[in-house]
This record gives structure tokens, C-alpha cells and sequence, in this order.
């Protein structure tokens, strides 16, 4: 017997639980917005992709401060959510970001690598008390917006 989904529509659920973490985490009210030093804080600056085949717009702003990572998220020009956990270890970052949808806990793990003006990276999804590891991370690229 076929299980009565598809891997396409398994993509898609995936991504719009991608875009809802964005979306429903808590707002950024304490977000500085970052002075792009590229030279000892790679990281700092906005950066932008898309997702769900180029139908949703992702922004991430950040600010680097040693191996410290602040910043926000967020798709569509929807509200700014702060990061979690955000760090940095040489040219790679890492950082969360979670929310609550009625009683379901979902979790965003990202990491990237920076490249000069891109950063390439893999965001993992986790939902539930018991999330399952994902078998491999949904592939991103971000381009450092000309500020």
C-alpha cells in the first residue's frame, strides 16, 4: 500500500511550516538593525532568498558581534522575529528560530556557510513534543542585499 501523500506535497507542507515558524515566532522588538562590517563581522548585514520556488521572499538581518549572532526573519515583508541561539564559528553561522501553532511547538535550525556576498546553508523543520530528525536539510542561498 502507497502512503497517501506525495513527496512534492510533503515539500510543500514542509515549506509553508518553513514560512509559518517565520511568521508566527515572537516579534524582534529588541532587534538593532546591523551596520554591515564585512571586514571582522562577516555575517552582519540583510540578506535575502526565496523559498516555495520563488513564491515567497525571505529577509534575514544580522548583526555579528565576535562569535555572537542577533538578528531577525522574516518572509514576505511579514513582521521581523528574532533569532535564537545565534552564533558564529569562523565562516559559518547557526541559529533557531520556533513558535507555537496552537499547541504544536515548531523549530527552525539553520545553518550557513558565508561566501563573500552569499551564504549557503540547509534549514531543518522539526514539529511536535517528539519531532523526527529530517532525513537532510531544505537547501537555501542568500545573497547580501546592497544596503
Amino acid at each position: 500500500m502507497s502512503p497517501s501523500y506525495s513527496f512534492r506535497s510533503l515539500g510543500r507542507a514542509v515549506s509553508l511550516a518553513l514560512v509559518a515558524v517565520v511568521a508566527c515566532a515572537a516579534p524582534a522588538a529588541a532587534y538593532v538593525p546591523a551596520d554591515a562590517d564585512e571586514g571582522s563581522n562577516p555575517a552582519s548585514g540583510t540578506w535575502n532568498w526565496t523559498i516555495n520556488q520563488g513564491k515567497t521572499r525571505m529577509k534575514l538581518r544580522l548583526r555579528q558581534n565576535g562569535d555572537q549572532l542577533t538578528g531577525a526573519i522574516s518572509a514576505d515583508r511579514g513582521p521581523e522575529n528574532a533569532i535564537q541561539h545565534g552564533r558564529v564559528d569562523g565562516n559559518k553561522i547557526f541559529f533557531k528560530v520556533g513558535t507555537l501553532m496552537g499547541k504544536v511547538k515548531i523549530v527552525a535550525v539553520y545553518e550557513g556557510t558565508i561566501d563573500d556576498n552569499i551564504i549557503t546553508g540547509g534549514t531543518k523543520v522539526y514539529v511536535g513534543p517528539n519531532p523526527q530528525e529530517p532525513k537532510r536539510p531544505i537547501p537555501w542561498r542568500a545573497r547580501r542585499a546592497n544596503e
